[in-house]
C-alpha cells in the first residue's frame, strides 16, 4: 500500500489535483454508502478520472480510506515540519508545552471535525468485516502520530527535561493522545447527530500543564 505523505512529495500539480479529486469523491461515496458498498468503480466515476488513474494512486479500497485519514491529518503533523523528516530539537520545557499545546490544539480541532467523527464510526462499523481495515489504521496512522510524539519526548529526555526513564516514553505518549481521544470517543462518538464541542484552549492548556507536572524536571 503507498504512503500519501511520501507519494505526493514528487507529484506535478496536475496529479495532485487528481488526487485531491479521488480523495473527495471517495470521503463522499464512504460517507453517504458506508465502507463495503462502495466500489472503486463508483469511487472512479464520481471523482471523474479514469481507471488507470485511479489505481495509479490508490491501490485498493482500504489503501483509499487511509488516505483520507492520513489527507487530513497532515494538518497537525505538518504544523511540526515532521512530514520533511526534521523534526524539532526541544531545549526547554516551555519549548516542550508550547509544542505539545499545539499539538493538542489541532488534534481536538481535527478529531471533533464532523468528517473525521463520520468516518470514525464508518472505521469502527467496518472492521469486524473488513480487519485489514482497522490494522491498516493502527499501522499508518496511529503508529504515526505516536512517533512523530516519541521522537519530541526523546529529544526532550535527552535535554535532561523529562523526569521518567527513556524506557517510559512510549507509555508517556499513549497517555498524553489517550486525553485528546476522549474526546472524540466521549463528544463525538456517543452523541450521534450533534457537532462535538471542542475543548476550550484553556482547557487544553491545563492538560498539558499537568502531563508536564507528570513527566518533567522542575521548571528550566
Amino acid at each position: 500500500m503507498t504512503d500519501l505523505v511520501h507519494a505526493e512529495v514528487n507529484l506535478s500539480p496536475r496529479s495532485k489535483a487528481k488526487r485531491e479529486q479521488i480523495i473527495q469523491a471517495a470521503q463522499t461515496l464512504f460517507l453517504r454508502d458506508g465502507f463495503s458498498r462502495t466500489s472503486m468503480d463508483a469511487i472512479r466515476a464520481k471523482a471523474g478520472v479514469s481507471k488507470p488513474t485511479l489505481y495509479n494512486h490508490f491501490d485498493c479500497k482500504e489503501d483509499l480510506f487511509i488516505g483520507i485519514i492520513e489527507h487530513s491529518l497532515d494538518d497537525i503533523s505538518g504544523t511540526w515540519g515532521l512530514i520533511s523528516g526534521k523534526p524539532l530539537a526541544v531545549n526547554s520545557r516551555e519549548q516542550l508545552r508550547q509544542i505539545l499545546s499545539q499539538f493538542g490544539s489541532a488534534a481536538v480541532d481535527h478529531l471533533l471535525a464532523p468528517h473525521t467523527v463520520s468516518l470514525a464510526r464508518t472505521l469502527l462499523a467496518e472492521t469486524s468485516t473488513f480487519p485489514e481495515l482497522g490494522r491498516t489504521f493502527r499501522d499508518r496512522i496511529t503508529q504515526r502520530v505516536l512517533t512523530m510524539l516519541s521522537a519530541v519526548l526523546i529529544s526532550a529526555h535527552d535535554q535532561g527535561i523529562l523526569s521518567i526513564d527513556r524506557e517510559m516514553i512510549p507509555a508517556a505518549v499513549r497517555f498524553f493522545t489517550a486525553q485528546f481521544l476522549s474526546y472524540l470517543l466521549i463528544d463525538g462518538l456517543l452523541v450521534g447527530g450533534l457537532s462535538p464541542e471542542p475543548p476550550t484552549p484553556e482547557e487544553v492548556a491545563t492538560i498539558v500543564d499537568l502531563y508536564l507536572e507528570m513527566i518533567c524536571r522542575g521548571e528550566q
